[in-house]
C-alpha cells in the first residue's frame, strides 16, 4: 500500500506516481510490555494530568502556547489545508550531480512508481538523470511534515530518499565531541605506511547482501533459548576486543592485522580452490 499518492512534476512535465517503502521491516523484533507481578499486558493511554482521569483519543486536541499560560487550538484540518497543494505534488526545483549530496543528510528510501499512463514520461525523468548522472532535489508533504527529497535513478526504477534538513546536522566545524585535534596528534610515518596496507589489504567489491544482521540473529537465538528451557550464559568480552589502540606504538598490532588478513584470504583461496 503507498504511503503517499500524487504527482512528480519537472518544468511541464507531470507524472501521477506513488510512494512504496524500499525498507524490508520483516526482521523487526516486536517486544511486548508486560506487569512482572502477573505478566498483564501494560498499555499507553491518555489522561488528563490536572484530574487524573483517562480521556479517550478523540478528545485530544493541538495547541500551541504563544504566551506564557496563553495558547490557540490548532486543528489537523487547518494544517493539512496549509499543504494542500504540496502534499499532493513532489515539484524538482533543481537538479544537482549526486556525489555533491553529503551521506549525512540521508535519511529514508522509497520507490516511486508511476500510475497507468504516466510510464512514458516516468521513464523519460529516469533515463534524463542517467544520461546526466544528476539528480533531483524538491520537497513532499507526508503526515503533514515537509520533507526535503532527492530523487535518484536507480536500474528500472526511481528512489525518492527522503533527506534531513541541513541545519538538523552537526558539521564537523560545529562538534565538539573531539578531546584531541588531528593536528595535535603526530602519527609516524612507518605507522602510516602499514596503516595504507591494511587498508589496501582489506579492499573488496561492495557486496550489501554479504552483511548480515547478526544482532538479529543473536536475539532470536536468545530467545530460542528461552523457549526449549536452556539456561543462557553471556559471553565475556574477548581480549582482542579489550585491546586498546591509545598506545605509544601501534606497529605490533597493524602488523598483526595484516598478517591475520593475509592468512583469511590464503585459507579462503585454499578453499575456492
Amino acid at each position: 500500500m503507498p504511503i503517499w499518492t500524487g504527482a512528480v512534476s519537472f518544468g511541464l512535465v507531470n507524472i501521477p506516481a506513488s510512494l512504496e517503502t524500499a525498507q524490508e521491516s520483516s526482521q523487526k523484533i516486536n517486544f511486548h510490555l508486560e506487569d512482572k507481578n502477573d505478566h498483564s499486558p501494560v498499555g499507553y493511554k491518555y489522561y488528563n494530568k490536572t484530574t487524573g482521569k483517562d480521556i479517550e483519543r478523540k478528545d485530544v486536541i493541538k495547541t500551541y502556547e504563544f504566551e506564557k499560560g496563553k495558547r490557540v487550538e490548532v486543528t489537523p484540518e487547518e494544517l493539512k489545508e496549509i499543504n494542500k497543494e504540496s502534499s499532493e505534488n513532489i515539484e524538482i526545483e533543481n537538479f544537482v550531480p549526486i556525489e555533491e549530496i553529503d551521506l549525512l543528510l540521508f535519511e529514508r528510501p522509497y520507490y516511486l512508481t508511476p500510475k497507468k499512463g504516466a510510464e512514458k514520461s516516468y521513464h523519460l525523468l529516469r533515463q534524463a538523470m542517467v544520461k546526466t548522472k544528476m539528480c533531483g532535489i524538491g520537497k513532499i508533504v507526508i503526515r503533514q511534515k515537509t520533507n526535503l527529497v532527492l530523487i535518484l535513478p536507480r536500474e528500472e526504477y526511481i528512489i525518492v530518499e527522503i533527506l534531513r534538513y541541513p541545519h538538523t546536522i552537526i558539521e564537523p566545524h560545529e562538534a565538539d565531541y573531539l578531546k584531541t585535534s588531528a593536528k595535535e596528534v603526530k602519527i609516524p610515518k612507518r605507522e602510516l605506511d602499514m596503516a595504507i596496507k591494511l587498508v589496501e589489504n582489506m579492499k573488496a567489491p561492495w557486496a550489501p547482501s554479504s552483511y548480515e544482521d547478526n544482532y538479529y540473529e543473536e536475539v532470536m537465538k536468545l530467545i530460542n533459548k528461552k523457549i526449549k528451557g536452556k539456561k543462557v550464559h553471556t559471553s565475556k568480552t574477548s581480549s582482542k576486543a579489550q585491546e586498546s589502540s591509545n598506545v605509544a606504538d601501534l606497529m605490533p598490532l597493524l602488523r598483526k592485522s595484516l598478517e591475520d588478513k593475509k592468512s583469511q584470504r590464503s585459507t579462503k583461496s585454499k578453499k575456492r580452490a
